[in-house]
Protein backbone atom coordinates (compact mmCIF):
# COMPACT_ATOMS: atom_id res chain seq x y z
CA UNK A 1 0.00 0.00 0.00
CA UNK A 2 1.35 3.87 -0.64
CA UNK A 3 1.69 5.95 2.02
CA UNK A 4 -2.22 6.64 3.55
CA UNK A 5 -3.38 9.81 2.42
CA UNK A 6 -5.47 9.79 5.27
CA UNK A 7 -6.24 8.59 8.84
CA UNK A 8 -9.69 7.11 10.19
CA UNK A 9 -8.94 7.11 14.10
CA UNK A 10 -12.26 5.51 15.75
CA UNK A 11 -12.80 5.21 19.84
CA UNK A 12 -15.49 2.50 20.44
CA UNK A 13 -16.53 2.87 24.36
CA UNK A 14 -19.21 1.19 26.09
CA UNK A 15 -22.15 4.19 25.42
CA UNK A 16 -20.05 6.21 22.69
CA UNK A 17 -18.73 6.34 19.61
CA UNK A 18 -16.09 9.53 18.64
CA UNK A 19 -14.80 9.24 14.84
CA UNK A 20 -11.79 11.66 13.19
CA UNK A 21 -10.52 12.20 10.10
CA UNK A 22 -6.94 13.08 9.83
CA UNK A 23 -6.33 14.46 6.15
CA UNK A 24 -2.58 15.91 6.23
CA UNK A 25 -0.95 13.25 6.93
CA UNK A 26 2.59 14.89 5.39
CA UNK A 27 2.24 17.73 8.00
CA UNK A 28 1.97 14.54 10.67
CA UNK A 29 5.03 12.90 9.47
CA UNK A 30 7.03 16.28 9.01
CA UNK A 31 8.26 16.77 12.98
CA UNK A 32 5.77 19.34 13.45
CA UNK A 33 2.39 19.67 15.51
CA UNK A 34 -0.08 17.16 14.10
CA UNK A 35 -3.09 18.86 12.94
CA UNK A 36 -6.45 18.03 14.94
CA UNK A 37 -8.49 16.15 13.38
CA UNK A 38 -11.85 16.67 11.20
CA UNK A 39 -14.64 15.55 13.71
CA UNK A 40 -16.79 12.58 11.59
CA UNK A 41 -18.87 11.47 14.36
CA UNK A 42 -19.18 12.20 18.00
CA UNK A 43 -22.72 10.33 19.63
CA UNK A 44 -24.23 8.00 22.00
CA UNK A 45 -24.63 4.48 21.10
CA UNK A 46 -24.81 0.73 21.72
CA UNK A 47 -23.53 -1.79 20.38
CA UNK A 48 -26.40 -3.93 19.43
CA UNK A 49 -27.44 -0.68 17.55
CA UNK A 50 -26.40 0.44 14.22
CA UNK A 51 -23.47 2.07 13.48
CA UNK A 52 -23.99 5.55 12.00
CA UNK A 53 -25.07 5.42 8.50
CA UNK A 54 -21.95 6.89 6.48
CA UNK A 55 -20.75 9.75 8.74
CA UNK A 56 -17.87 10.49 7.18
CA UNK A 57 -18.07 13.68 5.11
CA UNK A 58 -17.62 13.40 1.29
CA UNK A 59 -14.24 11.60 0.36
CA UNK A 60 -12.38 11.21 3.97
CA UNK A 61 -12.30 7.57 3.14
CA UNK A 62 -10.08 6.89 -0.03
CA UNK A 63 -8.70 3.54 -1.36
CA UNK A 64 -5.60 4.96 0.73
CA UNK A 65 -7.68 5.54 4.23
CA UNK A 66 -6.15 3.61 7.28
CA UNK A 67 -8.76 2.82 9.70
CA UNK A 68 -7.39 2.60 13.41
CA UNK A 69 -9.26 2.10 16.48
CA UNK A 70 -9.58 1.70 19.84
CA UNK A 71 -11.83 0.00 21.69
CA UNK A 72 -13.43 -1.16 24.59
CA UNK A 73 -16.22 -2.82 24.02
CA UNK A 74 -16.00 -6.10 21.87
CA UNK A 75 -19.39 -6.19 19.96
CA UNK A 76 -18.96 -2.17 19.49
CA UNK A 77 -15.42 -3.59 17.23
CA UNK A 78 -17.07 -6.42 15.49
CA UNK A 79 -20.20 -3.61 14.42
CA UNK A 80 -17.31 -1.27 13.29
CA UNK A 81 -15.39 -3.76 11.32
CA UNK A 82 -18.67 -4.85 9.83
CA UNK A 83 -19.06 -1.20 8.75
CA UNK A 84 -15.29 -1.45 7.66
CA UNK A 85 -16.01 -3.78 5.38
CA UNK A 86 -19.57 -2.85 4.25
CA UNK A 87 -17.97 0.71 3.21
CA UNK A 88 -14.14 0.25 2.31
CA UNK A 89 -13.11 -3.04 2.38
CA UNK A 90 -9.41 -2.70 1.08
CA UNK A 91 -8.57 -0.35 3.30
CA UNK A 92 -6.10 -1.37 6.43
CA UNK A 93 -8.24 -1.89 9.50
CA UNK A 94 -5.34 -1.59 12.64
CA UNK A 95 -7.05 -2.19 16.13
CA UNK A 96 -4.61 -0.65 18.77
CA UNK A 97 -3.45 -3.35 21.77
CA UNK A 98 -1.72 -2.16 24.96
CA UNK A 99 1.76 -2.04 23.81
CA UNK A 100 1.22 0.10 20.98
CA UNK A 101 1.53 3.00 23.21
CA UNK A 102 4.85 4.20 24.58
CA UNK A 103 3.15 5.97 27.84
CA UNK A 104 4.30 5.72 30.97
CA UNK A 105 1.69 5.33 33.49
CA UNK A 106 1.63 5.67 37.02
CA UNK A 107 -0.95 3.32 38.50
CA UNK A 108 -1.71 0.56 40.67
CA UNK A 109 -3.31 -2.01 38.00
CA UNK A 110 -2.07 -0.69 34.43
CA UNK A 111 -3.86 -3.63 33.09
CA UNK A 112 -7.13 -2.00 34.37
CA UNK A 113 -6.64 1.21 32.41
CA UNK A 114 -8.83 1.37 29.66
CA UNK A 115 -7.09 1.19 25.85
CA UNK A 116 -9.79 4.46 25.52
CA UNK A 117 -7.80 5.99 27.99
CA UNK A 118 -4.19 5.34 26.97
CA UNK A 119 -5.53 6.74 23.60
CA UNK A 120 -6.71 10.11 24.73
CA UNK A 121 -3.94 10.54 26.89
CA UNK A 122 -1.24 9.58 24.34
CA UNK A 123 -3.16 12.36 21.84
CA UNK A 124 -2.98 14.83 24.69
CA UNK A 125 0.52 14.13 24.88
CA UNK A 126 1.15 14.82 21.65
CA UNK A 127 -0.71 17.84 21.78
CA UNK A 128 0.75 19.08 24.31
CA UNK A 129 3.02 22.31 23.98
CA UNK A 130 6.89 21.24 24.79
CA UNK A 131 8.17 21.97 28.09
CA UNK A 132 4.70 21.60 29.76
CA UNK A 133 3.90 18.87 31.88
Amino acid sequence: MEAPDSILAIDIGNSSIHAGCFVDIPTMTGGRQPPLPAPVVSQAWTSEGPVPNDPMPPNAVTMNTVWVVASVNRAGLQRVRQWHDSVAPSCPFIVLARDAFSLAIDVRHPDRVGIDRLAAATAANRLRPKGRS
